[in-house]
């Protein structure tokens, strides 16, 4: 088997995903460090600075490619969503489950299974716009802890069902078009890591709640 033999690329992709992970911590934007790093890769790979712009452009160029896609759902998803807020059908879906939560504990299963399911279909974003107002306040007014909605909501949402997106499969996608592979072998191979990570992180947040 031929060596993998690390160049200075692989060290400064490195040190610039820390940094991202280190800005994200911080709450900062990211776009920055981000178009910084693209161009020193594209620099010292090609010592040229305009090479470097260059790679810049590319990648905007690419990630727009890739994302537009998923620009697009989220964006008509949202206004969906407006419409049937304005139409009150939002309160008509949810309401008779919202009736369900008599307790904290059943408030936090209760309200997380319903955004891991409409968060399958819409995805999380739109799904705590659709939810958040008219079942959260159900779940803190019968004792669940305002940060114990929210919580309930991320891990359910953006934890849970947003990592088995077998249905929009928006972000295997991204990650399938970056590997070479097909979005729904992702998330069927990946699947017990998934449901591992889930049960995990389900359990400890309602003990701890």
């Amino acid at each position: 088997m031929e060596a993998i033999v690390l160049t200075p690329l692989h060290y400064i992709y490195l040190i610039g995903v820390i940094v991202v992970l280190a800005t994200m911590i911080g709450r900062k934007d990211t776009v920055l460090p981000c178009i910084i790093f693209t161009f020193i890769m594209g620099y010292v790979a090609h010592g040229d600075i305009i090479r470097g712009l260059q790679a810049c452009y590319n990648a905007w160029l690419f990630s727009g490619i890739e994302f537009f896609g998923i620009i697009a759902t989220i964006a008509a998803i949202v206004a969906m969503s407006k419409s049937m807020a304005d139409m009150g059908a939002d309160y008509l879906m949810m309401n008779p489950i919202a009736k369900m939560m008599k307790t904290p504990d059943a408030a936090f299963f209760i309200l997380g299974i319903a955004m891991m399911i409409i968060t399958w279909f819409i995805w999380p974003s739109p799904a705590v716009a659709l939810i958040g107002g008219i079942m959260t306040p159900i779940a803190v007014r019968i004792g669940l802890p305002p940060i114990g909605s929210a919580i309930t909501m991320n891990i359910f949402g953006h934890g849970v069902a947003f990592s088995m997106d077998f249905i929009i499969q928006g972000a295997p996608g991204v990650t399938g078009a970056a590997a070479g592979i097909e979005p729904g072998l992702i998330v069927e191979k990946a699947l017990p890591i998934f449901v591992t990570v889930s049960v995990v992180a389900v359990i400890l947040s309602y003990v701890f709640l």
